[in-house]
């Protein structure tokens, strides 16, 4: 008998305490950090866990709360010594608070202790971004990268170019990012997207540039193709037909093939009634002359 309440009052407690993170974490994501910040008081005296830690230190300092802050990252940092992300909470409560020399001098303590790894890295680059620090995270994956040469940061490095407002530099990383890993391209691709979308404003500032940088990409391509792909794709996007055309044929003559990407773009121009270029996208294939698989559909369709 006695067996059955103590356990039933373990199960009691431990449904309070998982209830009691719900309600926490939901005062959290709501900016309701004063009520956030009761309760993860609470689950922290209770239970000890890493799990409270985000939530917990990002209320306090919401609410410039760094005093408390600090006291939480460091007892944090005394019960994980080896984990570098709470010694730099600790040091990022010292920055906000204005303890800047302080903070620079824990901070290259700290850069000492960084080994580089794969791990290490982005848990110390998130959590400097999480609390905007972003120029410290991208210095970070550089180290990083110095450190180990084989770690690639590329596509991390590019979002933060993006909250610094370099976006050239976003742009470069992209597309280095395809070139180091051609399977990146639908990613890199979808970036650019957001890019030249603009929040909904077409930017012919933004299509220059990205075109500037494809062309150099393009230049400097040689067996490879997805440069010029996409180079046909950003034309297409601002409807630069013409252009896109051009493009399509130099791809396919410089890599000898069928005439298939042109074919697919008369395709295109057949469909929104852009009937010239159509006519000349099929002319192009069907000059390949009537062996090529394409002859007959672009003599039809012509």
């Amino acid at each position: 008998m006695r067996l059955i309440v103590v356990c039933f009052l373990v199960s009691t407690f431990a449904f309070a305490q998982h209830n009691n993170q719900q309600i926490a974490h939901q005062y959290y994501m709501n900016g309701e950090f004063e009520k956030a910040i009761s309760l993860y008081k609470e689950l922290i005296d209770k239970h000890f866990s890493i799990a409270y830690y985000v939530p917990y230190y990002t209320s306090l300092l919401k609410l410039e709360d760094y005093k408390q802050a600090e006291y939480l990252a460091k007892k944090f940092a005394k019960r994980y010594p080896r984990e570098l992300q709470y010694q730099l909470g600790v040091i990022i409560t010292q920055y906000k608070s204005g303890k800047t020399k302080k903070a620079n001098v824990s901070y290259g303590r700290l850069l000492k202790k960084f080994d580089g790894g794969r791990s290490q890295t982005i848990n110390l680059a998130n959590t400097l971004s999480r609390y905007g620090f972003y120029q410290k995270a991208l210095d970070v994956y550089i180290l990083s990268e110095k450190i180990n040469p084989n770690n690639n940061f590329g596509m991390q490095k590019a979002q933060l170019f993006a909250k610094l407002e370099e976006v050239e530099l976003m742009l470069k990383e992209y597309l280095n990012e395809m070139e180091r890993d051609p399977t990146k391209k639908q990613i890199v691709t979808s970036q650019i997207q957001k890019f030249l979308d603009n929040d909904g404003i077409k930017s012919d500032k933004n299509y220059k540039l990205v075109k500037k940088l494809l062309l150099i990409k393009v230049r400097a391509e040689q067996k490879r193709t997805d440069f010029s792909e996409m180079l046909i794709w950003l034309f297409m996007q601002n409807h630069q037909f013409k252009m896109a055309l051009i493009q399509a044929k130099a791809l396919d003559r410089r890599t000898n093939s069928d005439g298939e990407g042109v074919y697919d773009l008369a395709e295109v121009f057949l469909d929104k009634e852009y009937f010239e270029l159509a006519e000349e996208a099929y002319d192009y294939v069907i000059l390949k002359g009537n062996q090529n698989k394409f002859f007959i559909k672009a003599n039809i369709n012509k």
